[in-house]
């Protein structure tokens, strides 16, 4: 039995026209509910990251995938939720505790459109249906690009505020932008948080104990159902690593 560890990357979950920019960033939710489908066939535990990676750390043969949603956006509590809830799986979304409600600010200069973030409201309502609340910063910059006391406070920070939100401890990050270097993960490491995910591609191999750089796989608009089970079962992405 293959013991890595997959963790799948999604952003935005629904439909765009093809003129929009960075299609990439969207799966089509009849896609997401076919891949939901897929992976509950195959007999897979599907949970958030810090769920997975101690059901795999309890059982390494054990077949878990981890699932995370970057941004927050609001289509995830309106199309992605419902799905998961259906097969009875879980998730992490890593939300911008500065942004609750906003948008997707960081995009639009580059001609992206806007794309509504959930509200404080919608996050605790889903920390309570069990799915997992990881920080992605206050602000999504990144973090490799300014002083390192202003990238401390938005890594510890946001931690502080979401806990605070959701009264649930917030064990798990993202790099926004998937930017790291070692002075981060040095904070991350030193910080209660128990895991941090990059924009490296593979499946994790959690014996290597880097749990503060973890890699994934992308799923995005163009993923086909027969490309989602080679990247999930096969050293397809770990030869993109």
């Amino acid at each position: 039995m293959d013991q890595k560890l997959p963790i799948l990357m999604y952003h935005s979950i629904q439909n765009i026209p093809n003129t929009e920019l960075m299609k990439s960033l969207h799966v089509h939710p009849s896609a997401f509910a076919r891949q939901m489908w897929l992976l509950k066939i195959l007999g897979y535990s599907v949970m958030g990251v810090s769920a997975a990676m101690n059901a795999k750390a309890q059982n390494p043969s054990r077949k878990v995938i981890a699932i995370t949603f970057d941004d927050g956006y609001h289509n995830f509590y309106k199309n992605a939720l419902p799905i998961l809830e259906r097969f009875r799986f879980s998730a992490t979304v890593f939300v911008l505790s500065q942004h609750l409600a906003g948008t997707n600010y960081w995009d639009t200069p580059l001609g992206i459109s806007p794309n509504p973030l959930m509200n404080a409201n919608q996050i605790v309502e889903c920390n309570d249906r069990g799915i997992e609340i990881g920080s992605h910063g206050q602000n999504h910059i990144d973090l490799t690009k300014v002083p390192l006391v202003k990238a401390k406070n938005e890594i510890l920070a946001s931690q502080r505020e979401l806990q605070n939100l959701v009264q649930t401890e917030i064990t798990s990050f993202c790099y926004p932008y998937g930017s790291f270097n070692d002075d981060l993960t040095k904070i991350l490491i030193s910080s209660t948080y128990k895991s941090a995910v990059s924009m490296l591609r593979g499946r994790c191999q959690l014996k290597q104990n880097h749990y503060h750089s973890l890699p994934r796989i992308p799923i995005n608009w163009r993923t086909t159902l027969a490309q989602f089970l080679l990247k999930i079962t096969t050293s397809y992405e770990d030869r993109r690593a």
